[in-house]
């Protein structure tokens, strides 16, 4: 082997070293740092929407009030959640924070953002992401859906899709106090959107309800189909079951009555047919009890137990998921 192979066969080996000893973290690129110093209030929500760079189309909206991103991540950030928009067919806006909000202040920030920039009518459907940048710790982020959107990314029951969602981002997304990079924000970004078109093809979820506060009305998820009533769902379980059992009882007397004029059945016979009163004498008559037994049961006082809680929005057009980084 000559001196040339042998040198380039001792650098190929130590590239191949470095790479499996120091791999590269998904985290990489140039740290940043969020601006803090803003001339409005975080509730100032107007301010808050339409100062400064955003991005905002009929269906999609960005905002990085944080100023995490430069000319061309913003760009693809941007095309990211317009291409999910399209995808799910409701309205998606992100909003990376700066400035100071309270986890309820950041709750309602977003309700009040998904009507200003959307609207909210009964047959509007959006997802609003807030990410928390603003330097206080622990973070808070919150998801919030309206009207249908809830349907197909419920915040608990059967499938905690608002959960899992959150929890892809938080793979990504630096905790409090830690070094930020760009780089990790989108790809928090782009998981979130990739989960949106995927439990959008998986469909809306069986039992998953909300209170259509506009229509008025109940929309519930019932075997795939969706159903709208003044009842809560639950209701509309008994009259079913109600029914059911009229229809049952229906079916079991025709069965009866119809079984009965197919077969004839003979009366019952009475016992003293079959014996002879002139043949049986009664010389003495009496009633002896062989044992005695007593039952007590302590009667309780009825009592009764409240508790737990409702989720964001208390059912009604607005749901939502918040957690701490």
């Amino acid at each position: 082997m000559t001196l040339k192979k042998t040198a380039a066969l001792i650098i190929a080996c130590v590239c191949l070293l470095t790479v499996f000893a120091f791999p590269v973290n998904a985290a990489s690129g140039s740290a940043v740092t969020p601006r803090n110093d803003f001339r409005y209030y975080g509730t100032d929500l107007d301010s808050s929407l339409y100062s400064g760079k955003k991005y905002q189309t009929e269906n999609a909206y960005f905002r990085d009030e944080a100023e995490l991103f430069g000319s061309a991540d913003y760009t693809d950030v941007c095309e990211t959640i317009q291409n999910a928009a399209d995808k799910i067919g409701m309205n998606v806006g992100f909003f990376i924070g700066g400035n100071y909000r309270s986890d309820n202040q950041t709750m309602e920030f977003c309700r009040d953002s998904i009507i200003s920039l959307f609207g909210n009518d009964a047959d509007t459907s959006s997802v609003f992401v807030y990410l928390d940048f603003e330097g206080e710790s622990p973070s808070f982020d919150f998801i919030c859906c309206q009207h249908d959107a809830t349907l197909y990314y419920p915040p608990d029951g059967l499938d905690e899709r608002q959960v899992d969602m959150r929890d892809n981002m938080y793979k990504y997304l630096p905790s409090s106090g830690s070094t930020i990079y760009t780089s990790a924000v989108i790809n928090a970004i782009e998981a979130f959107c990739s989960d949106l078109e995927y439990y959008y093809d998986e469909g809306m979820v069986w039992e998953t309800s909300y209170y259509n506060e506009e229509k008025g009305a109940f929309r519930y998820v019932f075997f795939g189909i969706v159903l709208e009533g003044p009842l809560p769902p639950y209701k509309y379980l008994f009259v079913f079951l109600a029914i059911g059992i009229i229809i049952g009882l229906i079916v079991a007397a025709s069965s009866v009555s119809s079984i009965k004029k197919k077969y004839k059945f003979r009366e019952t016979q009475n016992a003293s047919a079959y014996t002879s009163r002139n043949r049986i004498k009664f010389n003495n008559v009496s009633d002896r009890f062989l044992r005695e037994h007593t039952t007590r049961v302590k009667i309780e006082s009825s009592s009764s137990h409240g508790g737990g809680g409702g989720g964001f929005g208390g059912g009604g057009s607005f749901s939502g998921t918040g957690g701490h980084r």
